[in-house]
């Protein structure tokens, strides 16, 4: 059987965040996964993904590939089929796709500074998917993204974790 997909670019990478991520891949989990994830930022849109999932495929050959697990198999395009949108794509082999909405969270601005990497970051909060999530954004990289689905305050997102501990991005 032969496939073939067509990559159409219209957009470059203008930054490349690197996140350590930490997930439980199911509920009655009692460790993390651990990930390295990337943020590819574009003049037009971003891509999400996981460094160690897309390393780890283009280097093995498929018979190796399926007999183990590194790193999600997701990829998230903010911005993509048009502005607001977002596709998700889940599966080594993009086995399932769909288009969305950017979800627009409602932040809520708490007290609270912290300087992570040597970027001055403020603290939020909000509600995704039934969980709430507490971020560290900078203004000093005024780019209204983060990891995952995160987004849509005024500046990057360097750091998220959800209430219950099962999720978490750091920069």
């Amino acid at each position: 059987m032969q496939s073939s997909m067509t990559i159409t670019a219209r957009d470059k990478v203008l930054y490349r965040i690197y996140y350590a991520a930490f997930y439980k891949e199911t509920e009655e989990d009692d460790t993390l996964s651990k990930d390295v994830q990337c943020l590819d930022i574009g003049e037009y849109s971003s891509h999400y993904y996981s460094k160690l999932s897309s390393e780890y495929f283009v280097n093995l050959t498929y018979a190796k590939r399926t007999s183990k697990k590194h790193g999600v198999t997701y990829q998230i395009i903010k911005n993509e089929p048009k502005e607001g949108m977002l596709k998700y794509s889940e599966g080594s082999f993009l086995k399932f796709i769909y288009t969305d909405s950017i979800p627009k969270l409602k932040w809520q601005m708490l007290d609270g500074d912290s300087i992570i990497n040597n970027y001055a970051c403020k603290k939020a909060m909000a509600e995704l998917n039934g969980r709430t999530w507490t971020v560290w954004y900078t203004l000093d990289i005024p780019y209204s993204n983060g990891p995952w689905k995160l987004g849509g305050l005024p500046g990057l997102i360097m750091d998220a974790r959800d209430k219950k501990g099962d999720f978490g991005f750091s920069f």
